[in-house]
C-alpha cells in the first residue's frame, strides 16, 4: 500500500488555508482511510510498542519525561498526526464537528505532545457541549505545552469557566498567570477588564500569593511544567557540546519562553549536573549523549543561549 508524503499533505494545506474544503474533502477521506489501513498492518501498538508522528526528539524526549509509558517507542513513517488534523480541519469548514473532533482525537493519539491540537480538540468539545471532556483536554495541556502560548490559552479557558460558575476570585487567578505569561495578549487583556468592571476582581491587583492559593485549591498549575523545561535544556546542553548553535539556540528560546531567563539559567545547572543520566537511549535524532556536557565551552555556549533567547523575547515584547 503507498502511503501519502508530505508533499501531498502540503498540497492540500494549501487547499484548507483558501478555505476550498469542498473541494479537498474527498481527497482528504481516501487519504485518511488509506493511512488508516496502513496503520491496522504495520504500526499495531502493543504492552511492548508504540507508534507516534513526534516531529522532533524534543517532543520524543518530552514525552518520556511527563508520560508514564515504559514500552519502545517507534517513529510512524508519515506525519499522521498531521494528516488527521488536516482533516478534522476539513470537516470543521463542512461543519460536522462530531467527526471533525473524532478526527483531532486521533491527531493527539499519534503526537501527544502537540498542545495545538489538545486546545482545538477542546474548543470542539466545548462547542458540542461536553464540558468536563472540554475541561479535561485544557488540563492535559498543563503537563505538556512547550509554548507560553499554550498556556495562557489553556489559562484563559478555566479562567471563562470559572466566570461562568460565579467563582471570579478563581477566574481573576488564572488571568493573573495568563497576563504574566503574555502581558499583550488582547484575550486575557479583555477578560481582566471584564473581571475588573463587571466583578470587582481585577487581576492585576491580585497578591501573588492568593492567586497561588486559588489555583492550588483548584489543582491548576502555577507555570509550566519543570520537566518541559529540563527537556528543552538538556537537549540544548548536547546540542552546544556537539556545535549545533541552531538547536542550541532553539531550545534555550523555548525555556526562557516557559519560564523566564533566570530560572532557566539555574535550571541549565540542573542539566548540566545530571544531564546524561536523564537522556533516554532510545531518543536520538541525530543528539546522543556524549561525555561533553560538563566541557567549560558547552556550558559557557548554553548560558550564553538563554541570555539570547531572553534578549529577543524582551524585544518582541
Amino acid at each position: 500500500m503507498t502511503l501519502f508524503n508530505r508533499e501531498q499533505l502540503s498540497r492540500i494545506e494549501g487547499y484548507l488555508a483558501n478555505d476550498q474544503t469542498s473541494e479537498i474533502l474527498p481527497a482528504l477521506q481516501g487519504l485518511v482511510a488509506d493511512m488508516e489501513a496502513y496503520i491496522d498492518e504495520n504500526c499495531v501498538a502493543s504492552d511492548e510498542v508504540q507508534y507516534f508522528s513526534f516531529s522532533s526528539p524534543f517532543q520524543k524526549l518530552t514525552y518520556r519525561r511527563v508520560e508514564d509509558d515504559p514500552r519502545t517507542l517507534y517513529d510512524a513513517p508519515q506525519p499522521f498526526d498531521r494528516a488527521y488534523s488536516d482533516y478534522a480541519f476539513c470537516l470543521i469548514g463542512q461543519h460536522d464537528y462530531e467527526k471533525a473532533a473524532e478526527a483531532l482525537k486521533q491527531a493527539v493519539r499519534w503526537n501527544p505532545m502537540n498542545c495545538s491540537y489538545r486546545l482545538d480538540l477542546a474548543t470542539l468539545l466545548k462547542q458540542l457541549g461536553d464540558y468536563e471532556q472540554y475541561l479535561k483536554m485544557t488540563y492535559s495541556v498543563f503537563a505538556r505545552a512547550a509554548s507560553s502560548a499554550h498556556l495562557v490559552r489553556a489559562y484563559l479557558n478555566f479562567a471563562d469557566y470559572f466566570e461562568q460558575c460565579g467563582q471570579f476570585d478563581v477566574a481573576a487567578a488564572c488571568v493573573k498567570c495568563a497576563l504574566r505569561l503574555a502581558p499583550e495578549n488582547k484575550r486575557a487583556v479583555n477578560e481582566a477588564s471584564k473581571l475588573a468592571l463587571e466583578h470587582g476582581r481585577n487581576p492585576a491587583e491580585m497578591p501573588d500569593d492568593e492567586a497561588e492559593r486559588l489555583l492550588d485549591e483548584q489543582g491548576i498549575p502555577e507555570g509550566a511544567n519543570v520537566e518541559v523545561v529540563l527537556s528543552a535544556l538538556l537537549l540544548a546542553d548536547i546540542s552546544a557540546a556537539q556545535g549545533d548553535m541552531r538547536t542550541c539556540q532553539d531550545m534555550a528560546q523555548v525555556a526562557v519562553d516557559l519560564v523566564g531567563q533566570q530560572k532557566a539559567i539555574a535550571l541549565a545547572e540542573l542539566v548540566r549536573e545530571h544531564g546524561e543520566e536523564n537522556f533516554p537511549e532510545d531518543v536520538d535524532g541525530g543528539l546522543s549523549s556524549t561525555n561533553e556536557y560538563a566541557s567549560p565551552a558547552a556550558q559557557a555556549t548554553l548560558d550564553d543561549a538563554v541570555k539570547a533567547a531572553s534578549k529577543m523575547a524582551s524585544e518582541k515584547q
